[in-house]
């Protein structure tokens, strides 16, 4: 049997069913809305009552637990297993709950929890940084390398620090470069400046040449740091070796000694690098070093170093030189000016050779 309705009586109908779903959906929004905002109160009557409207939400249980992670670890316990259970996908909350369970002494909890982070999302540095150190504090060292690695292939930000807990938790340059520091510029040369600052010589040749075999392009600051860490050390044939294979790679191959001069750069066409085996210069008082392109001889310019007062002993200038024993002559080509009677004083430099006697020709 069919009820024939009125165009007027259906009108009413629809009406009020749209209002009475107009009217939960807006009780259903309002209930998430409080919730939601009672959650991010840090109050626990405030959280209780947002699990108690939406005991359904993981953010909320979770919410919850981390008022108690400072009061009650149990009950904490208890607030990241519901939130866990509600969405198992969420590595922050089996981690804080790894946590829970590192706090009541719980180890093979805590080892359940941690698994569980990884796998719920093992590629995220933040999450791997956070596994790595609550390895190490249950004393797994393996995993904790493991995450590490995470962390370094990810994370610039956190690279430094990572091989810090790194070495301190296995102090192995062996070990680290096979297993946890990735195969990368960045990565390698962040390692090679922790070795040096701890003056970790033997690693760093071993950093080094695992940089070298990645046959990558890089800033070529490092290596000059890197060699004037090595002659700061008395490790010269290392620091030449590295000139060498820096100079190949970084496009510095006109920085090279030769047979005919061991002074690199000594007609000073080249900028000077103030690094590495070619000249070096710190800031003198009264004293004004330029390239000046006006005056030179065997090349296109000279150096120009302004004395602007009596009484200035150090240029500041020198050419760093790497050679083996033997019978040497030096031989400067320069000129001097005086300007003035307030002890003004240039000197240009315009071709300095520093070469081995055997070499020496007989111009």
């Amino acid at each position: 049997m069919q009820i024939a309705l009125e165009p007027r009586a259906r009108k009413f109908w629809l009406l009020g069913i749209s209002m009475l779903v107009a009217t939960v959906y807006m009780a259903l929004v309002t209930r998430e809305f409080v919730a939601a905002h009672l959650a991010s109160r840090p109050a626990l009557a405030s959280r209780q009552r947002a699990v108690k409207l939406e005991a359904g939400n993981a953010d909320y249980r979770h919410a919850l637990g981390s008022y108690f992670a400072l009061v009650d670890p149990s009950a904490a316990v208890e607030q990241y297993k519901a939130a866990v259970q509600l969405n198992p996908h969420a590595a922050r909350y089996w981690l804080d709950l790894a946590a829970a369970y590192q706090v009541l002494n719980n180890p093979e909890a805590q080892k359940q929890a941690l698994d569980r982070a990884i796998q719920a999302d093992p590629t995220t540095p933040d999450v791997a940084w956070e596994a790595a150190n609550l390895s190490l504090v249950q004393g797994d060292t393996e995993k904790a390398l493991r995450e590490f690695r995470v962390v370094l292939q990810n994370d610039p930000h956190l690279r430094l620090a990572a091989l810090q807990r790194c070495w301190v938790a296995s102090p192995d340059v062996d070990t680290l470069l096979q297993r946890v520091v990735p195969a990368q510029v960045e990565a390698y040369l962040a390692f090679l400046n922790l070795l040096m600052a701890k003056k970790e010589t033997v690693g760093t040749v071993k950093v080094w040449s695992a940089l070298m075999q990645l046959h990558q392009h890089f800033e070529s600051r490092s290596a000059i740091d890197y060699i004037k860490y090595l002659i700061l050390q008395r490790e010269v044939e290392q620091a030449r070796s590295v000139w060498q294979q820096a100079a190949d790679m970084l496009g510095l191959s006109a920085y090279l000694p030769s047979a005919k001069n061991l002074i690199v750069n000594g007609t000073f066409s080249l900028d000077v690098l103030n690094g590495g085996f070619d000249w070096q210069y710190r800031q003198q008082p009264s004293v004004t070093l330029t390239l000046d392109p006006s005056d030179f001889h065997g090349g296109h310019r000279s150096l120009s170093i302004v004395f602007d007062g009596p009484g200035v002993s150090d240029a500041g200038v020198y050419p760093l030189i790497s050679f083996r024993p033997a019978e040497y002559q030096l031989r400067v080509c320069r000129i001097f000016q005086s300007w003035g009677n307030r002890g003004r004083r240039r000197t240009a430099l315009r071709d300095s050779r520093f070469i081995q006697r055997k070499n020496v020709s007989r111009e």
